[in-house]
C-alpha cells in the first residue's frame, strides 16, 4: 500500500470544446492536484511528479490547489521541484481548502512561495492566453472550507470574452453543481479534492471508494451538454501516507474540437 501511495498515474484524457479555434486543436494540459507537501518525506516523490510530466511535453501546466496540510513551511519539500516546472504557456494554480487552515499571515507566506516557483497563481481572477491569434481563457477561484466559503466567481470572470474556450481552476468539485454546470459560460473546470477517496476497489472494470458516495463528482470526466469537469485524484495525502487501488494521478488532457455532424 505504500508503494501504491507513490506509484504515480498517467491518465490521458480527450476533452472537446465547442468552438475551439483550430490553433488550440490538440493543446496538452497537465492537471495535478492536492500536492499536499507535508505528506511527502522528501523532495523524491515530488521530482518524479515532475519528471513525468516534463516527459510529456505539455503546453500548459495547471494546479488545483492544496498544496501543503496545514502549514507554509511544508511548501519547501516541494519548492525546488516546483520551480523546475515549465511549459510554453505558462504554470497557473488556484488554492484549495487546506491552504488557508492556517494564520492569515502564514496564508500570505505561502502564497508568496507558491509565486516565487513561478506559478501563476489565480485567486479570484483570471488570464488570457494567446496561442497563434487564438484566445484560451483561464480563470481560478479561491477555495477556504466548505461550500458556504466558495471562492467568487464573479470577480473571477470579470472582463473575460467568454466567446473565447474558457477554463476554471476551482479545488473543490462540488462548486460545478452549486455554480457553473448550466449556468455560467465555462467550457472546462478542473477540480481535485476528493484524492478519488484514496483507499478503494477495483471491480469490474471500475473503481469504488467512498469518495463516489459522497460526490457526485468524485474523479474523472463529467459532461453537462457542451460543459465537462474533470477531476483529478491528486498526487498527495491526507493522514497515513496510504493509498488503495486508488492511484495518485498526473492527467494529461488533450484539447480537440468536435467532430462535425453532418
Amino acid at each position: 500500500m505504500f508503494r501504491t501511495a507513490f506509484d504515480f498515474q498517467s491518465y490521458y484524457q480527450t476533452v472537446k470544446i465547442a468552438g475551439l479555434p483550430s490553433q488550440l486543436s490538440g493543446l496538452k494540459i497537465i492537471h495535478i492536484s492536492d500536492i499536499h507537501s507535508g505528506s511527502f518525506g522528501s523532495h523524491r516523490p515530488m521530482q518524479e511528479v515532475r519528471r513525468l510530466i516534463d516527459s510529456y511535453k505539455p503546453d500548459l501546466i495547471v494546479i488545483t490547489g492544496d498544496y501543503v496540510n496545514f502549514r507554509a513551511d511544508e511548501l519547501k519539500i516541494t519548492h525546488q521541484e516546483l520551480s523546475k516546472l515549465k511549459a510554453p504557456l505558462g504554470v497557473y494554480g488556484s488554492l484549495g481548502n487546506h491552504d488557508h487552515y492556517m494564520t492569515p499571515e502564514e496564508h500570505n507566506l505561502l502564497k508568496s512561495g507558491l509565486r516565487s516557483t513561478g506559478i501563476n497563481l489565480l485567486v479570484n481572477s483570471n488570464s488570457t492566453i494567446q496561442v497563434d491569434g487564438a484566445t484560451l481563457n483561464i480563470a481560478g477561484i479561491d477555495n477556504t472550507g466548505l461550500q458556504q466559503n466558495f471562492g467568487r466567481l464573479g470577480d473571477a470572470m470579470h472582463g473575460l470574452n467568454t466567446s473565447n474556450p474558457t477554463i476554471l481552476l476551482a479545488h473543490d468539485p462540488t462548486f460545478w453543481d452549486a455554480q457553473v454546470r448550466g449556468k455560467v459560460p465555462i467550457d472546462l473546470m478542473l477540480a481535485g479534492h476528493t484524492h478519488g477517496g484514496q483507499v478503494g476497489v477495483h471491480l469490474l472494470g471500475e473503481d469504488y471508494s467512498f469518495a463516489r458516495v459522497v460526490y457526485d463528482q468524485w474523479a474523472g470526466l463529467y459532461s453537462y451538454k457542451e460543459q465537462s469537469i474533470y477531476v483529478n485524484r491528486g498526487i498527495g495525502m491526507v493522514g497515513p501516507p496510504i493509498r488503495i487501488a486508488i492511484e495518485p494521478e498526473i492527467t494529461v488532457i488533450t484539447l480537440e474540437r468536435p467532430e462535425s455532424k453532418g
